[in-house]
């Protein structure tokens, strides 16, 4: 977390103003939870909490560390805010999630969906429940988000932002119908086929022993699969004149995907202390109002190409676009730019990140990536694996959660907000404070992970987990607010890393042996995967 020297001399000043305002609510606070045992507290500053303390550092690092001293759940003070960060998977999911009387479970080939008849949306079934997620849901249903995320979601209206409630519900319902129900998810099939052979086809041109480097490939693949389910087309340059001419796809990402993220990692004081709003931060500022404008500029750009195109009413060209301009004509051109731009962004984000560091530890440990190819090889033969193949692959499956338990995409859950006082694992918690779930460290529990720093497929074909569940680690969230797209990320993941082991033997570079390291506040690979490949057969 980097804060600005502006914004430090500004941290000190705050800290006198607020002195007073601790003092009046700290015994109120006292007094308020009488009896009820509050959590282990990291100590802090009056005022300023915790926040001399993450300075410098990677929340979710930090997190994990404070956690072996205080314990799978404690808090801290960020200035006026007090954050519950919980790391454990069992707090987490301690209470099993009861069956829904309004849930009817059937079975796909791959997964279990349910579709619940009062809100008629397609969900995943989810088979950890969750004492934050689901059995104190009604306290923790709001997101207390940062005036950066509010500015670049247009207050809240994306799926993996909104409040739940009957916007949520209404963002879900439109994305659910148009993009990941089954018939959609059949409509886009040759998409992900197409995709995958496009980066065989580029990776066969780069074999006989040569050192590849499939990040970027992933990424362009990624976004151009996103950009055919979003609005109908891939483009791989764009014409913006505000942004002096042609876009290669590769800024595209960047402005989409890489930029927001970043933004999304900036700490702005007056976060920290609301009283103190009113003063202006123009470095922050500048900064996000130069990604939100270019942002917004490459979205309009996708959603006018579509409408000059006026294209036919047939199945090539069905989209998120095309369903919501026919279906929600009630949203604003910003409601609208901003759905289209989280289709693009939550797309092109996850399976790039997952198949990199899943073919990264397969170089790695030749043993695993042998067992995989013989594994292939036995339920395939000499024919190319394809989704239908995949729920008789185990052990595929198992090195896709491992994948997901060691370097799950996402670190830490969006914050959640109690917005009445509640109990989470026999803690009593206020209301008003924030609840980081720190999925980092609660894969790396030692208390339900035997050896969590070693990468071990092995470990989910014990008999503990199902083939078909999908939440084996908290790598896709929980209840009611999981991933929707879980299911076609796994089948995006593991048909592309399965036929990268199918069809060449994977050897880390020189020097790659350890290289763990991550960028910032994330779990992206920070250097690029860099292997020597050797086609195995022709198929």
């Amino acid at each position: 977390m980097e804060l600005s020297p502006e914004s430090w001399r500004v941290l000190g000043a705050a800290a006198a103003l607020g002195l007073l305002l601790w003092l009046l609510t700290h015994r109120a606070l006292k007094a308020k939870s009488g009896s009820l045992r509050s959590p282990p507290a990291v100590p802090g500053w009056p005022v300023i909490g915790n926040l001399h303390q993450m300075k410098g550092t990677v929340p979710h690092i930090l997190f994990t560390k404070w956690a072996r001293k205080y314990g799978p759940l404690y808090t801290i003070k960020t200035g006026t805010t007090t954050l519950v960060v919980v790391t454990s998977s069992k707090l987490a999911a301690e209470v099993p999630l009861s069956p829904s009387p309004s849930l009817n479970y059937v079975k796909s080939d791959a997964f279990l969906i349910s579709f619940d008849e009062h809100e008629k949306n397609t969900i995943l079934d989810v088979s950890l429940g969750s004492q934050v997620m689901v059995t104190r849901f009604p306290s923790f249903s709001t997101r207390k988000l940062s005036w950066i995320f509010m500015f670049v979601t247009a207050d809240k209206w994306m799926v993996a932002m909104a409040d739940y409630g009957e916007r949520h519900k209404l963002l879900k319902r439109y994305y659910l119908s148009s993009v990941l129900n089954p018939n959609s998810q059949k409509r886009f099939r040759c998409h992900r086929d197409s995709m995958i052979e496009s980066m065989l086809h580029e990776l066969h041109e780069q074999a006989a022993g040569a050192v590849v480097s499939i990040r970027s490939m992933l990424k362009r693949e990624a976004l151009g699969l996103a950009m055919k389910q979003a609005v109908g087309k891939n483009y791989d340059t764009l014409y913006i004149k505000e942004m002096g001419g042609n876009l290669p796809k590769t800024e595209i990402y960047d402005v989409l995907v890489a930029d927001l993220l970043l933004v999304a990692g900036l700490a702005d004081w007056r976060d920290f202390f609301p009283y103190l709003s009113w003063l202006p931060n123009k470095s922050v500022e500048k900064k996000v109002n130069d990604v939100y404008t270019r942002r917004n500029l490459v979205t309009s750009a996708l959603i006018n190409l579509y409408k000059k195109r006026q294209p036919d009413h047939d199945e090539e060209h069905l989209c998120y676009l095309r369903f919501l301009l026919e279906e929600a004509q009630e949203l604003s051109e910003m409601q609208l730019l901003v759905l289209i731009w989280e289709a693009l962004l939550e797309s092109s984000d996850t399976t790039p990140v997952v198949v990199e560091w899943a073919m990264y530890e397969l170089a790695k440990n030749q043993g695993c990536q042998e067992r995989l190819y013989e594994e292939i090889k036995s339920v395939c033969g000499d024919e190319k694996v394809t989704e239908e193949n995949l729920p008789h692959m185990p052990y595929l499956n198992a090195v896709f959660h491992e994948t997901l338990r060691k370097h799950s995409p996402v670190p830490i859950m969006p914050l959640k907000y109690a917005h009445k006082d509640t109990e989470i694992g026999g803690y009593h918690i206020h209301k008003g404070s924030q609840i980081a779930i720190n999925i980092y460290g609660a894969h790396r529990d030692e208390k339900e992970w035997e050896e969590p720093e070693v990468w071990k497929p092995e470990r989910f074909l014990t008999g503990k987990h199902q083939l078909q569940d999908m939440h084996k680690t908290l790598a896709f969230g929980l209840g009611r607010r999981a991933c929707s797209g879980s299911m076609q990320a796994m089948n995006i993941s593991c048909t592309a890393v399965a036929r990268m082991a199918q069809e060449f033997k994977w050897t880390l570079k020189e020097g790659q042996g350890d290289d763990d390291d991550t960028v910032l506040f994330t779990t992206h690979k920070l250097q690029p995967l860099e292997a020597y490949i050797t086609p195995r057969s022709t198929l």
